[in-house]
């Protein structure tokens, strides 16, 4: 079994987020032009993969990003590095200690999209730093017709001047990248017994896939999101 190394570290290294942003640049909704992201970072794409393969894919240690919240519940992202099925895991979890919940993933069998935008926000705003959280799980949230585009590009350029490993002159390119790489047509909608899920082929909240989400994880999902705004 490969052990599980927390990196917290890794984010204060604008190369972790040039990489880790290839799950949205480089990713099943990719737009325009990736390498537009790869240079608001100051670096070369083969020195984003070279740090990718040092720090992020070791199949033996893999890499994790706690994100304790206020509430007591806590979110994480996971490089799981299986031989040959690389993938990024995002799971909830009701409170320290309890087991987590795989809410979605990144990657060649990737299983998206795992929040809302409100979700993720809402997420980020009960997380300390808020920018490094919303930016963490930037990959598993897709921008939908009933998000305001807007707003969303406000609290993008927010998150990265919070940071200030992107040059300012760099900051708004480097958004609309990430913004024009995140449109999708899943539509969302609330659901009484399961909470909010969407149409998504290949989403674990997606009831009506193959992936989904089992009864008792959706509830425990509903659960999370009750606890956190507690």
């Amino acid at each position: 079994m490969p052990k599980r190394t927390l990196r917290m570290e890794l984010t204060k290294q604008p190369a972790f987020w040039a990489a880790h942003l290839w799950n949205v640049t480089r990713g099943p909704l990719a737009g325009g032009d990736p390498e537009i992201a790869d240079r608001a970072f100051g670096l070369a794409t083969d020195a984003i993969e070279a740090f990718y393969l040092r720090e992020l894919s070791n199949e033996q240690d893999w890499p994790y990003f706690h994100i304790p919240l206020h509430s007591g519940c806590a979110v994480e992202v996971e490089y799981t590095n299986e031989p040959e099925d690389h993938q990024v895991v995002y799971r909830v979890c009701q409170k320290e200690g309890a087991s987590t919940i795989c809410v979605g993933k990144s990657g060649g069998h990737w299983q998206l999209p795992a929040f809302r935008w409100a979700e993720l926000l809402e997420i980020s705003q009960a997380a300390s730093p808020s920018a490094s959280a919303i930016l963490l799980l930037l990959p598993s949230a897709w921008i939908t017709r009933d998000d305001n585009v807007d707003e969303i590009r406000q609290q993008l350029i927010a998150a990265w001047e919070s940071l200030n490993l992107v040059h300012r002159s760099q900051v708004i390119l480097l958004v609309e990248q990430l913004i024009a790489s995140s449109q999708s047509d899943v539509r969302w909608r609330c659901q009484e017994s399961l909470g909010w899920v969407n149409d998504g082929d290949n989403s674990r909240r997606n009831p009506d896939s193959p992936a989904c989400l089992n009864t008792q994880e959706f509830s425990a999902l509903l659960a999370f999101f009750n606890a956190m705004r507690a």
